[in-house]
Order: C-alpha cells, then sequence, then structure tokens
C-alpha cells in the first residue's frame, strides 16, 4: 500500500498494474498530475489544482490573488511514502492475471498467469453485465494463455482465474 494518506492513483505498463492507491478528494475542483520515480530515489505526485484538495488529513487551498486570471491554480510536489511497490525484478512472473495488448482492437488477447497452471485452473472471462463469454482450461504447467473474443462485440470484459486450491486473480479487459 502507497500513498500520501487517501491518495489514489492507477499506474500500469502494457503488461500490468504496477500500483494502485485511492485519488486525493476534490470536492469538484481540479486536480491534475502525475508520478515520476527517480532512479534510486522517492515516488513523487507532482501536478497543480484550483480550489481545494484533500490528502487525507492534509487539506489545500488554492487562495484568490486579485487581481489574476480565472481559473488560478496552485502547483504541488508530494513525495509517496508506504510500503514497497511490489514491483517484481525484470523477467519474473507477474504477481497477477495480466493482459496484453489491453485494450486490443482485434479481440485477440495473451494472459500472463501469475503462477504455472494446475490440473483443474479455469478462466471464466465475463461481459460487463456478468454473462459468460468464454471458458478456459489452461494446460498443467502453463505460464501463459490465448483468449480470443473476435466475435464479441467491443466493450469491457471481466478474466477471473481459480485454481483447484480457491486462489483466485483477474483482471480487465477492452475489447
Amino acid at each position: 500500500d502507497i500513498g500520501i494518506d487517501a491518495l489514489h492513483i492507477l499506474a500500469t505498463s502494457l503488461t500490468e498494474t504496477l500500483w494502485d492507491a485511492p485519488l486525493p478528494r476534490i470536492d469538484n475542483n481540479i486536480l491534475e498530475g502525475h508520478i515520476r520515480r527517480e532512479p534510486r530515489g522517492p515516488l513523487v505526485f507532482a501536478g497543480y489544482y484550483n480550489g481545494s484538495v484533500v490528502f487525507g488529513s492534509t487539506t489545500l487551498f488554492s487562495l484568490p490573488i486579485r487581481p489574476a486570471p480565472e481559473p488560478s491554480y496552485v502547483a504541488f510536489v508530494a513525495q509517496l511514502r508506504g510500503g514497497p511497490l511490489g514491483l517484481a525484478p525484470a523477467g519474473a512472473a507477474p504477481r497477477h492475471l495480466a493482459a496484453w495488448p489491453n485494450p486490443s482492437p482485434d479481440g485477440r488477447f495473451r494472459l500472463a498467469l501469475p503462477a504455472p497452471a494446475t490440473p483443474g485452473t479455469v478462466l471464466l472471462i465475463t461481459d460487463a453485465l456478468g454473462r459468460r463469454v468464454a471458458r478456459l482450461h489452461p494446460a498443467p504447467g502453463a505460464t501463459e494463455a490465448t483468449l480470443d473474443l473476435q466475435a464479441q462485440p467491443p466493450g469491457v470484459y471481466a478474466v477471473r482465474l481459480t485454481t483447484p486450491a480457491g486462489r483466485t486473480a483477474t483482471a480487465r479487459l477492452v475489447r
């Protein structure tokens, strides 16, 4: 878990979610920012806002300066702190179900499994209404699977991997 109290940011690469934490409460004001990490340095969230923005127990206000063009914005830099990001070293198996390309223009996906499949592992794919559109049984020992949703309409789909031991992993796909 990372963040400045109530910060929520989702950052992804083409194949996996890198981190996910809650966004500040902004009360109908504007907040825009970017995350950056310097080599061997802290993770920072920098951006600007107008009105007020709440980071957990800390509230930042932009004070109107007269004369000033409307709207006025205030810049900020926040250092994220907390536990480790949990990023795996290059080449390591993902700890969650990953899919690419995502979104897929043609409906074909590759799925990286969080661990080698065991006999009885099931991948259940449902549409946005929860209707089953596909069910796959990866070969024992497989670390990847392919999924073809070309016959399905464009939209958002959910993939749920379930092992015989009861472990689950999920991913969202955009077709």
